[in-house]
């Protein structure tokens, strides 16, 4: 971008602005690069929507729509065949935000066909005063997705950071997870009868609320849970767990630093 002089400021981004209700949209088949980009929306409640296409989003700003929608959403997932990539970008909602629910990378539709699958790498998730049920990340059925080198925070009534739908097949791995609730739950990672999912080699996962589980499985049994760093629940929640199985008995617990 360029400052008031008219010179060559790195720190100001070009902006594209969605007025469309998806947002940004992608053809089938697309497999370029959205490169150093601020994405808006100013009338609805998508920033881009990818299809069945593939597109890398690096280095880019999306801003989640302001205001108080019914639905807030950074990214939307909803084809059958694409393999989006993330990298290096910023998902971030603005001051005014209050959302009634929000998620900042979202799975809506599961596919028929295909075999779609997501790489978030390296990006920072942030979502705070969200007034509803929210996430920074959401993995439907049947998508295969890899969410690693992260720095993930969610602050709402009910907060998710990353949740993984039964049918899924997710890795995430060395990041940092938070999710802390005002009235419901605070869960850092949610995995609900997951095809496969790995959780290896993370930072920490955290969370906080009134019920808090920084990592909650229900029924599953296939999860690996290994080299992990800090895996805490809140002490002064009046529910609280590091891990919470819930109908699930074939996790794989090994190498973690701290369970509590």
């Amino acid at each position: 971008g360029f400052n008031a002089a008219g010179a060559v400021d790195l720190s100001r981004l070009p902006t594209i602005q969605a007025s469309d209700p998806d947002g940004l949209a992608f053809v089938d088949g697309y497999t370029g690069r959205i490169v150093h980009l601020r994405l808006t929306q100013s009338s609805g409640s998508v920033v881009v929507t990818v299809g069945n296409a593939s597109p890398s989003i690096y280095d880019a700003t999306i801003v989640l729509p302001t205001g108080r929608p019914a639905k807030s959403v950074g990214v939307l997932l909803n084809g059958a065949s694409g393999k989006p990539v993330i990298a290096e970008s910023r998902i971030v909602a603005a001051s005014s935000t209050a959302a009634d629910f929000v998620d900042a990378v979202g799975v809506e539709e599961s596919p028929t066909s295909g075999a779609p699958e997501l790489v978030i790498r390296g990006a920072s998730i942030a979502i705070g005063s969200c007034a509803g049920s929210c996430a920074a990340v959401t993995v439907a059925a049947s998508w295969a997705a890899t969410v690693e080198d992260g720095a993930i925070s969610v602050a709402a009534d009910t907060a998710t950071g990353i949740g993984v739908a039964a049918g899924a097949a997710v890795s995430v791995r060395r990041n940092t997870v938070s999710a802390s609730a005002t009235i419901g739950a605070g869960v850092a990672v949610r995995v609900d009868g997951a095809a496969s999912t790995a959780i290896d080699d993370n930072e920490g996962l955290y969370s906080n609320g009134p019920i808090a589980y920084a990592l909650h499985l229900i029924d599953d049994a296939a999860t690996s849970i290994t080299g992990n760093g800090y895996i805490s629940a809140s002490t002064d929640a009046d529910e609280a767990a590091g891990i919470y199985l819930e109908r699930s008995t074939g996790a794989r617990i090994v190498g973690n630093d701290g369970i509590y």
